[in-house]
């Protein structure tokens, strides 16, 4: 291993936390300006309508790239390496700008599909928008491959950081030009993003002297061993697509809003979600792909449990957390300008619907990257047929009594089993990972954070009581709940004695 990986979290987590509150705040000021809306249903549909070609290839790129990249490298040599992401870079680029020509061409059909309750005006805008967001596909698919090849190097800042990237066009043209304009402007800054975060990754590529090369073989072992790969998790991806079609299909039924209220809610647990997984899986995944081909599994075993276990410590608080302060939360990211206090109501709502499978969530992303570095792809794709046939059985039953709330719901419990069957059929892979030692950790972890939660739960509601309504109050109670709610938690972790806490403070204590 290159790097120390708890350095290389320690730097992702910074960057990622900046990148999120970011787009936290991205999203607070398109609420400023637009509201919960028809308007800002089109554009949420839209976008998902413009990108889903981007599931086809570009989420799922990335994860066959660097084992094989790590193989490759390993037998034939750097200089092999580089012609090999050459040729998938070029087919990545080929097939995506095919995709968005479909796209383009049948962006009507699309959008019927997609949004059978959209008719006149927010029909023909949101058509717009899809063809407007379209291009964007071609560079996205650039940024998933150059940030594998980085990873790869285990370089991990730059990738992380092209949130940044993208938020800060978002800020520039939305302070220039968004108070007076249409919401056409925020599907250009969409692409415009994306241009800028695939040149921002490839001024890195400089620093390892890449050689880039135009050819094509399809031939090539490499090439065919990638596409074999490739194909379950684009299933998997295109599967995993079906949920979210699903829920906009339905959304569009219901009241005007409705699909902006859970894009928003999904969108602020979709960031602390992430800040967490994506810190913990970037850097362990190249790592895990090495120890599989040196055949080292008790290493595999270390990082796969330490994993989960790290995301625990974070993800069982942060739920908790999330579900006693998702008013306050809500109330100051977002309400203001077009965004009501009914909107507020709403969006909390939402949130604690999808709170509740976060740390399954959280592992399921997780343990898809373990199997990934097995290259197994089959597992992961049988396990999301499964999510999708749950979530929409269980989003019909749930959505006539709740509503869009049902729809949030739906998504956390299928994850919930979904992620039980992927950690049993993980014992298949890998003997006396330590299952009962993960089933302790998380008793452990979950008694800590609810103790958190009453204390969070007391200080909040005693402070409001005592300091009254207002923004700044409102601040003052919202910090001082989580400050001595971060308090107890970490002590109580330390005092029930947690393998992964106990190794960071003998660390510290070291030093």
């Amino acid at each position: 291993m290159k790097n120390n990986i708890a350095k290389s979290s320690f730097i992702i987590l910074v960057i990622s936390l900046l990148s999120k509150l970011m787009g936290i705040i991205r999203q607070s000021i398109i609420n400023f300006f637009y509201g919960q809306t028809e308007v800002t249903d089109a554009y949420n549909i839209a976008y998902r309508t413009a990108l889903l070609s981007t599931f086809v290839i570009n989420t799922t790129i990335n994860l066959v790239l660097i084992p094989i990249m790590s193989k490759v490298k390993e037998k034939e040599g750097i200089k092999n390496k580089d012609k090999y992401f050459s040729k998938i870079l070029n087919y990545v680029v080929i097939i995506d700008i095919l995709l968005t020509i479909l796209v383009i061409i049948f962006a009507p059909i699309l959008v019927k599909i997609r949004a059978v309750g959209f008719t006149g005006e927010q029909f023909d805008l949101t058509v717009r928008m899809v063809r407007i967001i379209a291009p964007s596909v071609v560079f996205l698919g650039v940024v998933s491959c150059v940030g594998a090849y980085l990873h790869s190097n285990y370089s991990f800042g730059p990738f992380a950081a092209v949130g940044i990237i993208n938020n800060l066009a978002f800020f520039i043209f939305l302070y220039i030009f968004g108070e007076n304009s249409s919401i056409e402007l925020v599907a250009w800054i969409t692409t415009i993003g994306a241009i800028l975060q695939a040149i921002f990754l490839i001024l890195f590529m400089f620093k390892y002297k890449f050689k880039y090369s135009i050819e094509l073989n399809y031939k090539d072992n490499h090439i065919k061993e990638t596409f074999i790969l490739l194909i379950p998790m684009i299933m998997n991806e295109m599967i995993a697509q079906i949920s979210i079609i699903f829920n906009d299909t339905i959304g569009s039924t219901l009241k005007a809003g409705r699909i902006s209220v859970l894009n928003t809610s999904y969108n602020l647990f979709g960031s602390i979600l992430n800040l967490f997984v994506a810190t913990i899986a970037t850097v362990v995944y190249p790592t895990l792909s090495e120890a599989f081909n040196s055949k080292d599994f008790e290493l595999i075993k270390k990082y796969i449990k330490n994993g989960i276990n790290t995301m625990l410590l974070f993800l069982v608080p942060a739920t908790i957390g999330i579900i006693v302060l998702s008013e306050p939360i809500v109330i100051l990211l977002f309400e203001r300008g077009e965004f009501t206090r009914e909107n507020t109501v709403l969006t909390q709502t939402a949130l604690i619907c999808y709170a509740i499978g976060m740390v399954a969530n959280g592992i399921k992303i997780y343990l898809n990257k373990v199997y990934f570095s097995f290259q197994d792809t089959i597992t992961p794709f049988k396990n999301q047929i499964i999510t999708v046939v749950l979530h929409i059985a269980f989003a019909l039953i749930l959505v006539k009594q709740f509503e869009y709330k049902g729809l949030a719901l739906a998504s956390s419990l299928s994850a919930i089993i979904t992620c039980l069957i992927l950690i049993l059929r993980l014992k298949n892979k890998i003997k006396d990972i330590g299952f009962k030692d993960l089933a302790i950790t998380f008793i452990k972890v979950l008694i800590a954070s609810l103790l958190m939660g009453i204390v969070v739960f007391i200080t909040y509601t005693g402070s409001i009581k005592v300091l009254g309504e207002g923004t700044i109050k409102l601040i003052l109670s919202t910090f001082l709940s989580i400050g001595l709610g971060m308090l107890i938690y970490i002590l109580a972790i330390y005092r029930l004695k947690i393998e992964e806490v106990n190794t960071v403070i003998e660390k510290i204590r070291k030093r």
